[in-house]
């Protein structure tokens, strides 16, 4: 079903002590060994999009699954990569829940906690936890592992990563959630194994540290490598692929707006359009009766009121829908490159 491989984002450069450095800003003293030094180096490989992580037989396309014994240092591991990708500022950077702390929410919001983890790149900490995934909210109860596997799948054709950790093994996985549910799992993430012994009993306390002087992993992009990342899309649209460019943050399209390339304000026909698709949308989910007050100010004022989410969902949209039209007209050829001023 899926997709080509993504052109690889331009970000910082990181090397290995500069990872490692990364690793210690989560997990202060942290120790490579036997165990760990495998997924570590292909923990490394992902951030910076090498092809040897795809040597060693996976896929830059997906996200990861870390599984393993409990205490075997996932969490750690993945938080890490979390540190080193904001670091390195780059577009696949993602946010962290806990699987418990989901939950929690379910127990309280119902299906409305879900909406935020429906977009972006999400590290699901903890997946499998039988006796927690399985919670009730006014009579509705819902299994939240299987939920989240099933609605990020949604997303992934979109281009958002998922990222897990459980302590099940694959066997486990299997006879746990249903086929449909594990093939999607399986085919949104690569499947890593950490083994080891359980870590915790000799475990410090995590001090809170200052960022070190010396990690200066931050160079700002300039304007040659965001060209060089929009052509990188440009290509792919060119040879049929669909995009998977847009969630890489707002400054690729401020800059093709300081190129002239797009408008600096939405055009009234996409903001209508895309409100329409978003009421749509809003109409037939479930929706708690706060959030329809909310959706039915939104829909009567004159201007939305800042601040709404609906206002900051719709604006989202816009500006995905105006990156990619103007992606789409540059691989048409309708919009000339030469005009960029470099």
């Amino acid at each position: 079903m899926r997709v080509s491989k993504a052109s690889k984002p331009v970000t910082a450069e990181m090397s290995k002590k500069d990872f490692w450095r990364a690793v210690n800003m989560v997990v202060p003293g942290f120790v490579a060994d036997e165990y760990n030094k495998h997924v570590l180096n292909l923990l490394y490989l992902y951030a910076i999009r090498s092809e040897e992580f795809e040597q060693a037989g996976y896929s830059l396309d997906k996200g990861l699954l870390l599984y393993g014994n409990v205490g075997s240092g996932k969490t750690d591991l993945l938080r890490s990569l979390q540190k080193a990708l904001f670091l390195m500022r780059s577009p696949l950077a993602f946010a962290y829940v806990n699987m418990k702390q989901m939950g929690d929410n379910f127990g309280t919001s119902g299906y409305e906690a879900f909406h935020r983890y429906f977009r972006k790149h999400w590290m699901f900490d903890e997946l499998g936890q039988y006796e927690l995934e399985t919670v009730a909210n006014y009579g509705n109860k819902v299994n939240i592992g299987e939920s989240i596997i099933l609605n990020r799948y949604e997303q992934f054709r979109y281009g958002h990563l998922s990222h897990f950790t459980t302590n099940l093994s694959k066997e486990e996985m299997e006879e746990h959630y249903d086929g449909r549910v594990w093939s999607r799992l399986q085919e949104m993430c690569n499947m890593i194994r950490v083994i080891g012994p359980d870590r915790r009993p000799a475990a410090v306390p995590k001090i809170k540290q200052a960022r070190p002087q010396a990690l200066t992993l931050l160079p700002s992009l300039t304007d040659e490598s965001k060209l060089k990342t929009i052509m990188q899309e440009v290509e792919r649209l060119k040879a049929g692929h669909e995009c998977k460019f847009l969630d890489t943050g707002g400054i690729y399209l401020d800059f093709l707006k300081s190129q002239g390339l797009v408008p600096e304000t939405v055009p009234p026909e996409i903001e209508a359009e895309e409100m329409h698709k978003l009421l749509t949308r809003a109409r037939y989910a479930d929706l708690d009766s706060a959030s329809r007050k909310e959706l039915a100010r939104f829909k009567d004022a004159e201007e939305p009121p800042a601040g709404n989410k609906y206002t900051k969902e719709l604006a989202y949209r816009c500006e995905k829908r105006m990156l990619r039209d103007c992606l789409e007209k540059m691989a048409s050829g309708e919009l000339v490159v030469k005009q960029l001023n470099l």
